[in-house]
């Protein structure tokens, strides 16, 4: 996403508009771009590919969807 928003401003074509038709804000772009380029994520949840605590297990799953079928 960011490369085609370099893109368009290399072509000629303003930050906010090209960042408008990707769905991004300028502002949210700015806090990817670091001094290094684009960051990674460092959300320590994005790395861990936690579950969420109040996930059904598949036996509730089950059960759910067995009384609504």
């Amino acid at each position: 996403m960011s490369t085609w928003i370099e893109e368009a401003c290399a072509a000629g074509a303003r930050l906010k508009p090209a960042c408008e038709v990707v769905g991004l804000s300028v502002r949210t772009l700015q806090r990817w771009r670091g001094e290094d380029g684009i960051q990674a994520d460092a959300r320590a949840a994005a790395a861990q590919g936690r579950t969420l605590a109040n996930r059904l297990s598949d036996a509730e799953r089950s059960t759910i969807l067995g009384v609504c079928n």
